[in-house]
């Protein structure tokens, strides 16, 4: 059964069919001005723009390593400057990993409002500034002899990192309370990637801030815990789309026992 509610875009009054129980209800609200359209698209170009340009400036800090001298391997040049290249990888992966959370809370939108604009610009903010947080976690010098904490820089990019993960969360959790910015024909399809994203970001959140105080009493150790990033996002993944399959096999139960 469809159900039909009125929304608000561009200031005119759309109806879209929602499934009950699934798509939820949704109510007409005048205030709520919903940009969608070629707006929408601007919207998703800027920021897949501005994280480009910010997971290219990661490696600005490698081109100024200069090349094996007289007598040194490369295996040196690597060996000397491993902070610095330990940390660009690890600050392009998360970037990267940050931006499929993002892009997956985004296939399933139609529009945004302004709540989501101002999220999606401290989203952003977080994304332009860890170059630089990664720039000065990789140039510590406690990478070759980790035992100060890292200057406290491992804190701040780790902290950062859960802001953004943070902000991520907070952009799903409001459009799933708002569920007229998304497209009714991908609201069911879409479930497991929103109900994954949002459970990554949390849980990421909580895991960077965890990490960044162990790099100040653990440097050597907790350097490399954000390799865990990569089983713990495969089993929230399997875990989410479990989840997400629970209510379809309730709703069949159900319809099969209207029909007996």
């Amino acid at each position: 059964m469809l159900s039909y509610s009125g929304t608000v875009v561009g200031g005119e009054c759309l109806q879209h069919p929602g499934l009950l129980g699934g798509y939820g209800r949704l109510r007409h609200v005048s205030e709520h001005r919903i940009r969608t359209g070629t707006s929408f698209d601007r919207f998703v170009n800027f920021t897949d723009a501005v994280v480009a340009i910010a997971i290219t400036l990661l490696v600005l800090p490698l081109i100024s390593v200069a090349g094996p001298a007289p007598g040194q391997t490369v295996w040196g040049v690597l060996g000397d400057n491993f902070g610095a290249i330990f940390a660009f990888l690890l600050g392009f992966f998360l970037v990267a990993r940050n931006w499929l959370t993002h892009n997956r809370i985004v296939n399933s939108m139609r529009g945004y409002d302004a709540t989501v604009f101002w999220l999606n610009i401290s989203w952003l903010a977080g994304i332009v500034t860890l170059p630089w947080a990664t720039a000065m976690y990789g140039a510590a010098d406690e990478w070759g002899t980790p035992s100060e904490g890292f200057g406290g820089t491992g804190l701040f990019f780790f902290a950062l990192l859960a802001f953004v993960s943070a902000m991520a969360a907070a952009i799903s959790m409001y459009v799933d309370k708002h569920p007229e910015m998304l497209r009714p024909e991908e609201f069911e399809s879409h479930a497991h990637d929103r109900l994954a994203g949002r459970l990554r970001s949390l849980v990421f959140t909580v895991m960077f801030l965890i990490i960044g105080v162990l790099t100040i009493y653990f440097p050597s150790a907790a350097a490399y815990l954000p390799l865990l990033f990569i089983p713990t996002g495969f089993v929230i993944s399997r875990l989410a789309r479990r989840r997400a399959e629970i209510p379809k096999t309730s709703d069949s139960d159900a319809a099969t026992t209207e029909i007996q």
